[in-house]
């Protein structure tokens, strides 16, 4: 694959990223007592987020959901917001191509003093019309009759072996645009300040959403 890149001379791509340990999430919660709380400071008040971007092979959307549970259990995040919020990212190439969505939940601690936004990106639809077609044999007539290693191997290259050649082709550009939209949408605007769904808007651009709500990007 690193051949048929196209890539001449040395391969660089390897990173070194120099700064102070990273702490972990508590000081960062601890830090939010300081502010007003939720009711008195308004849409600004900033909120710590993380973002979850699943790997190789098919995930649905809320895939994340134990992960964010787990993880608000072990902050004393007891609290979640009853309904997540959902955007969608669509193809700035044209065309009506969803190229995933972010599944937005909130937590916070039972004083209301603390939360956190988790922010899932799920960008398995940019290949699954790809994967349907090579998976033409994953019907019950085929599976049947092959051995289990034989079908989870098939299963393998057909589910997951597809998505890394799939980025080195055609849906390099396609999966970078849904990782930097998340991006954008997590730095340009607090969970609070969100429809509960938004569609046929791209973080930092002015246009309409859906039904379910409305807002703008700056």
């Amino acid at each position: 694959m690193l051949e048929a890149s196209g890539r001449s001379g040395e391969d660089r791509r390897t990173c070194e990223i120099v700064g102070p340990p990273f702490e972990g999430l508590a000081p960062h919660l601890a830090a939010r007592d300081s502010l007003p709380p939720f009711g008195a400071a308004g849409p600004g008040r900033r909120q710590l987020e993380i973002l979850y971007i699943h790997g190789i092979g098919t995930h649905l959307p809320w895939h994340g959901t134990a992960l964010a549970e787990n993880l608000g259990r072990a902050l004393g995040l007891s609290v979640s917001a009853p309904r997540g919020k959902r955007i969608l990212i669509e193809s700035p190439w044209g065309g009506d191509e969803v190229l995933g969505e972010i599944d937005i939940t909130r937590m916070v601690d039972e004083r209301r003093r603390r939360d956190l936004a988790f922010y899932e990106l799920t960008w398995s639809a940019i290949n699954r019309r790809s994967e349907e077609a090579i998976a033409f044999d994953q019907n019950s007539s085929y599976i049947t009759h092959r051995a289990s290693l034989n079908r989870a191997m098939r299963s393998f290259v057909d589910d997951v072996a597809a998505d890394p050649i799939a980025f080195a082709g055609v849906s390099r550009d396609k999966i970078l645009h849904a990782v930097g939209q998340t991006l954008c949408w997590a730095a340009s605007r607090s969970r609070v300040e969100l429809a509960d769904e938004t569609s046929g808007c791209a973080a930092g651009r002015t246009s309409p959403v859906s039904a379910a709500g409305s807002a703008s990007t700056t």
